[in-house]
């Protein structure tokens, strides 16, 4: 909720007891930093400013020029960090606008007023290069700002509308877990008794999908609502998530026996218990002999069919699905 700006700050104004007509043969003095504590300048500051400081390196970033009728110019160098009050609603595909602020600390409007220059009040640098914004285009206007004790003070603002890039989102972020969305679909194409692999598949792209997550919103602001980036991630999750619950269903079937095959008689002699039992226990063939073993367990093949018949149509209403949210996704956030 920041952001940092190297500037150089040109202030201009006229102080008619400085003026030296005919004292030399320049159009203005260039005056020592060191001077420049004895010249009244103007206590402009930066009211959104979190951290600023002056460049001194090798000297004092710092000059005053005066010229001969009275005008003085005063440039100095500033590199500060303030506050910007972004909304991330649609994160990573939003635009902000910064603001700077800048009036005076201590002289009310009826003794100083700030004016912006008419000749190009603001300049950018051709080769300015942002990793994760593109400057698309700077504001200004006058403004007037009421303090505490109801006093009026001059007051500038620089606005800066930004574009973010999405090409590291796209390429870290949005195109990764779309393919491990499309991983999770390999499990429709295995056979549904391959429980240890569409199992492993599932868990493995679930977890992979929620560490992307986290690792996308590491950096950002904590904030309450949601974002675009909330959304695509976990439309993401609901998706592997869907396919393995899909699996749970399709092997639920296909565990399923014939019904002719889920009763097993038992066979016992016609003696006497008490015989029986004494032949039980001298006898060690006489569980195999007074017991027939359980038939094979063999699989409802209709219960087989629907399993296969689910794993078909998925294959087709999964990536149909997630197309039509890729579509909406970008028609909303995107170009919205």
């Amino acid at each position: 909720m920041d952001f940092s700006i190297n500037v150089l700050v040109t202030q201009s104004w006229y102080d008619f007891r400085l003026q030296f007509y005919e004292l030399i043969n320049a159009d203005h003095l260039e005056l020592d930093s060191k001077l420049i504590a004895k010249f009244w300048v103007p206590d402009l500051y930066f009211v959104n400013e979190k951290s600023s400081e002056f460049h001194d390196i090798t000297v004092p970033n710092r000059l005053l020029h005066l010229y001969r009728d009275g005008r003085v110019v005063y440039k100095m160098r500033i590199s500060l960090t303030a506050t910007c009050l972004m909304q991330l609603h649609r994160f990573p595909m939003d635009q902000q606008t910064c603001s700077l602020l800048m009036k005076s600390f201590g002289f009310t409007n009826q003794s100083l007023q700030f004016r912006w220059s008419l000749d190009s009040p603001l300049t950018c640098l051709k080769q300015l290069e942002m990793s994760q914004f593109i400057l698309a285009r700077m504001d200004y206007k006058e403004c007037q700002r009421m303090s505490d004790i109801n006093d009026t003070f001059s007051c500038l603002q620089m606005d800066l509308k930004l574009h973010r890039r999405v090409g590291f989102y796209m390429i870290q972020l949005y195109i990764p877990s779309a393919l491990v969305v499309v991983l999770s679909w390999v499990s429709f194409y295995l056979d549904v008794g391959s429980v240890p692999g569409r199992v492993s598949l599932g868990i493995l792209t679930v977890l992979t999908i929620t560490n992307m997550k986290t690792m996308a919103v590491s950096s950002l602001p904590k904030v309450s609502y949601i974002k675009a980036i909330d959304v695509w991630m976990v439309t993401c999750l609901s998706f592997a998530f869907a396919s393995l619950l899909e699996f749970a269903v399709v092997n639920s079937f296909a565990r399923r026996v014939s019904s002719l095959d889920n009763t097993w008689s038992v066979i016992m002699e016609s003696e006497p218990l008490q015989a029986y039992r004494d032949t039980f226990t001298n006898t060690k063939n006489a569980r195999s002999s007074n017991y027939a073993a359980p038939p094979a367990r063999r699989p409802d093949p209709r219960s087989i069919n629907l399993a296969k018949l689910i794993d078909k149509i998925s294959m087709v209403v999964f990536p149909i699905s997630f197309m039509a949210f890729i579509f909406v996704y970008i028609t909303v956030y995107a170009y919205a």
